[in-house]
């Protein structure tokens, strides 16, 4: 805001001209400016963007910012930092596309707010988004392990039969485009029902010669609807395990062992573990739970 008296002889006048609480009366007043400068834009810059590495972050403002002042940083996978200031860093821990939001205070007073959208990547030059395909190359003449958890929806029954895995191979990429070479399988869940779904486990040998691999999930009932869960392939003569993160609050929520059964961790709502369940051949067992609290005095 803008306001300009211009230079003027006063001969019987009675002006008054409120600026900064000042009261003018009957003076000749030269050019007198005023001028109010509101916060009209707030950036967000983001310097570097690698996977489980410090992002830092500033916030770039047009205008003067009243003092004191807070920044609230939300940075899109769930985690917020409150009571910063213009700059912040924060560490993702996986790669993707994250809304990064801030809003700045005065007080109570909400006075700019602004958002950006930032990539995360692998940075290293040798590592790629999809590190994981192609490492993984099954060994013609090998024999393998292919495990999975299936579920068959509306089904009561001892065993699920509409739920199979097969395995396709082919020699010059044919599975991409007709039907495989050579086709292993089917693969069905056997042993126990564990909380309404059943494991496949089974072993195979890569064909000699081959140059491409597929697992097909297959349905052959008409009606129900299957699914399949905890896919997992690895050499006949090793192991693996495998781990399952909450994506918004990142805690381990199970852990499957050596033979794809799941430990299963439970928390409250202020984030503290207080239940451990273990999947066996018996059914689900619980195998810790604890509560904790405080106890107010008067």
């Amino acid at each position: 805001m803008v306001f300009t008296l211009k230079r003027k002889r006063l001969v019987l006048i009675a002006a008054f001209v409120l600026i900064n609480a000042v009261l003018v009366l009957g003076y000749t007043v030269k050019e007198w400016f005023v001028t109010t400068t509101l916060i009209t834009q707030a950036q967000i810059l983001v310097s570097g963007a690698c996977v489980r590495e410090e992002t830092p972050m500033s916030l770039q403002v047009t205008g003067e910012l009243p003092k004191p002042y807070t920044v609230r940083w939300e940075f899109g996978d769930g985690l917020n930092e409150t009571g910063g200031g213009l700059t912040a860093k924060h560490t993702y821990t996986s790669t993707g596309t994250y809304t990064i939001f801030a809003v700045i205070f005065n007080g109570n007073t909400v006075l700019t707010r602004t958002t950006q959208d930032v990539t995360i990547d692998y940075c290293d030059s040798d590592v790629s988004e999809n590190c994981c395909e192609g490492s993984f190359a099954p060994i013609p003449g090998k024999k393998y392990m292919i495990s999975a958890w299936v579920k068959e929806v509306g089904a009561n029954l001892k065993s699920f039969d509409n739920a199979y895995i097969t395995l396709g191979f082919g020699y010059v990429n044919a599975w991409q485009h007709s039907e495989p070479n050579v086709v292993l399988g089917p693969f069905h869940a056997k042993g126990n029902i564990i909380d309404g779904w059943q494991r496949i486990e089974q072993s195979f040998t890569v064909p000699a010669g081959v140059e491409t691999m597929s697992v097909r999930m297959n349905n052959r009932g008409d009606s129900d609807d299957v699914f399949f869960d905890d896919i997992r392939v690895y050499p006949f003569d090793g192991n693996m395990k495998s781990y399952v993160y909450d994506p918004e609050t990142k805690r381990l929520t199970a852990e499957m062992d050596q033979n794809n059964y799941a430990t299963i961790y439970e928390y409250d709502e202020e984030g503290e573990m207080i239940r451990v369940k273990k999947e066996t051949e018996r059914g689900v067992m619980t195998i810790r739970e604890s509560r904790s609290g405080i106890v107010k005095k008067d």
